[in-house]
Protein backbone atom coordinates (compact mmCIF):
# COMPACT_ATOMS: atom_id res chain seq x y z
CA UNK A 1 0.00 0.00 0.00
CA UNK A 2 1.46 3.36 -1.06
CA UNK A 3 1.40 6.10 1.51
CA UNK A 4 0.25 9.46 0.23
CA UNK A 5 1.82 12.46 1.88
CA UNK A 6 -0.28 15.57 1.51
CA UNK A 7 1.74 18.37 0.02
CA UNK A 8 1.56 21.52 2.03
CA UNK A 9 1.86 24.64 0.01
CA UNK A 10 3.85 27.53 1.44
CA UNK A 11 1.88 30.16 3.27
CA UNK A 12 1.07 33.19 1.13
CA UNK A 13 3.27 36.14 2.06
CA UNK A 14 4.35 39.63 1.09
CA UNK A 15 7.37 41.42 2.54
CA UNK A 16 8.49 44.91 1.56
CA UNK A 17 12.20 45.18 2.36
CA UNK A 18 12.79 48.73 1.05
CA UNK A 19 11.93 51.47 1.81
CA UNK A 20 10.90 51.25 5.44
CA UNK A 21 7.64 52.87 6.50
CA UNK A 22 7.89 56.57 7.37
CA UNK A 23 11.28 56.94 5.67
CA UNK A 24 12.35 60.50 4.90
CA UNK A 25 13.91 60.61 1.43
CA UNK A 26 15.77 63.44 -0.35
CA UNK A 27 15.25 62.03 -3.87
CA UNK A 28 12.12 62.45 -5.98
CA UNK A 29 11.81 58.69 -6.52
CA UNK A 30 12.30 55.53 -4.52
CA UNK A 31 12.69 51.88 -5.45
CA UNK A 32 10.16 49.63 -3.73
CA UNK A 33 11.79 46.22 -3.20
CA UNK A 34 10.32 43.08 -1.70
CA UNK A 35 9.49 39.40 -1.96
CA UNK A 36 6.24 37.48 -2.21
CA UNK A 37 5.11 33.92 -2.72
CA UNK A 38 6.43 32.68 -6.11
CA UNK A 39 3.73 32.91 -8.77
CA UNK A 40 1.98 35.87 -7.14
CA UNK A 41 1.18 39.12 -8.93
CA UNK A 42 2.34 42.36 -7.27
CA UNK A 43 1.04 45.86 -7.83
CA UNK A 44 2.60 49.03 -6.46
CA UNK A 45 0.16 51.96 -6.39
CA UNK A 46 -1.95 50.17 -9.00
CA UNK A 47 0.94 49.48 -11.42
CA UNK A 48 2.02 45.88 -12.01
CA UNK A 49 5.54 45.15 -10.81
CA UNK A 50 7.78 42.58 -12.45
CA UNK A 51 8.11 39.50 -10.20
CA UNK A 52 10.81 36.89 -10.83
CA UNK A 53 10.35 33.13 -10.43
CA UNK A 54 11.51 33.32 -6.80
CA UNK A 55 8.97 36.03 -5.91
CA UNK A 56 11.39 38.98 -5.83
CA UNK A 57 10.12 42.30 -7.14
CA UNK A 58 11.37 45.87 -7.50
CA UNK A 59 9.63 48.93 -8.88
CA UNK A 60 10.55 52.62 -9.06
CA UNK A 61 7.95 55.04 -7.65
CA UNK A 62 8.02 58.79 -8.35
CA UNK A 63 7.43 60.87 -5.22
CA UNK A 64 5.81 64.24 -4.70
CA UNK A 65 7.07 66.67 -2.09
CA UNK A 66 5.74 65.78 1.36
CA UNK A 67 4.13 62.51 2.46
CA UNK A 68 3.48 59.85 -0.20
CA UNK A 69 1.34 56.76 0.33
CA UNK A 70 2.68 53.64 -1.37
CA UNK A 71 0.36 50.63 -1.45
CA UNK A 72 1.86 47.25 -2.33
CA UNK A 73 -0.59 44.40 -3.01
CA UNK A 74 0.27 40.78 -3.79
CA UNK A 75 -2.33 38.25 -4.93
CA UNK A 76 -2.48 34.86 -6.59
CA UNK A 77 -4.95 32.86 -8.69
CA UNK A 78 -6.23 31.04 -5.60
CA UNK A 79 -7.60 34.26 -4.11
CA UNK A 80 -4.86 34.83 -1.56
CA UNK A 81 -4.02 38.48 -1.07
CA UNK A 82 -1.83 40.54 1.22
CA UNK A 83 -1.10 44.25 1.20
CA UNK A 84 1.25 46.70 2.86
CA UNK A 85 0.84 50.47 2.96
CA UNK A 86 3.88 52.67 3.50
CA UNK A 87 4.17 56.41 4.00
CA UNK A 88 7.34 57.85 2.47
CA UNK A 89 8.16 61.51 3.05
CA UNK A 90 9.99 63.32 0.25
CA UNK A 91 11.95 66.32 1.49
CA UNK A 92 13.95 67.91 -1.35
CA UNK A 93 17.54 68.61 -0.39
CA UNK A 94 18.26 72.33 -0.33
CA UNK A 95 20.09 73.63 -3.36
CA UNK A 96 23.72 74.53 -2.83
CA UNK A 97 23.85 78.26 -2.13
CA UNK A 98 26.12 80.36 -4.36
CA UNK A 99 29.65 80.63 -3.02
CA UNK A 100 30.65 84.14 -1.95
CA UNK A 101 34.27 84.99 -1.25
CA UNK A 102 35.22 86.18 2.22
CA UNK A 103 35.64 89.74 0.92
CA UNK A 104 32.27 89.75 -0.82
CA UNK A 105 34.07 91.16 -3.88
CA UNK A 106 33.38 89.88 -7.37
CA UNK A 107 34.73 90.92 -10.76
CA UNK A 108 33.14 90.41 -14.16
CA UNK A 109 35.10 91.33 -17.28
CA UNK A 110 32.83 92.24 -20.21
CA UNK A 111 35.51 93.66 -22.57
CA UNK A 112 37.61 92.50 -24.29
CA UNK A 113 35.78 89.28 -25.10
CA UNK A 114 37.34 86.06 -23.84
CA UNK A 115 40.13 84.76 -26.11
CA UNK A 116 40.15 87.95 -28.22
CA UNK A 117 43.23 88.64 -30.34
CA UNK A 118 44.25 92.24 -29.80
CA UNK A 119 46.94 94.02 -31.88
CA UNK A 120 47.48 97.09 -29.64
CA UNK A 121 49.89 97.51 -26.75
CA UNK A 122 47.23 98.79 -24.25
CA UNK A 123 43.77 97.33 -23.62
CA UNK A 124 40.98 98.98 -21.67
CA UNK A 125 39.27 96.44 -19.45
CA UNK A 126 35.68 97.17 -18.53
Amino acid sequence: EEEITPTTKPEFSLTVTEPTDESIINADKVEVIGITTPGAVVSVNGELAEVDEEGNFAMMVVLEEGPNIIEVIASDLEGNQESHTLVIIYVPSPETPPQVSETGFSLTVTQPADESIINVDKVEVS
